[in-house]
């Protein structure tokens, strides 16, 4: 696997990362902390508990496995006598 550029976006809320062949995006408005100001206006509490920067890891590795494992599903198109 390639090491990814990494990068940070502002997303207006909307995603907190993005994935591609080559590059990470984080977004920096959806780890302001819990008690940033606008979270109590758009998101409910159970919500703005994860928009910490205590979060990002854990939240880029679980969105590198579920496109790792969406690019395994892809490539395996076919069925063979093993997959029976």
């Amino acid at each position: 696997m390639q090491i990814p550029a990494v990068y940070m976006h502002v997303s207006g809320f909307n995603q907190n990362v993005l994935v591609g062949d080559s590059l990470l995006s984080i977004s920096i408005d959806k780890y302001l902390g819990e008690e940033y100001p606008l979270y109590q206006e758009f998101f409910y509490d159970f919500q703005s508990r994860l928009m910490t920067p205590g979060h990002i890891a854990p939240q880029l590795s679980g969105r590198l496995a579920d496109v790792r494992i969406s690019v395994r599903r892809k490539r395996k198109r076919t069925i063979g006598p093993h997959d029976l």
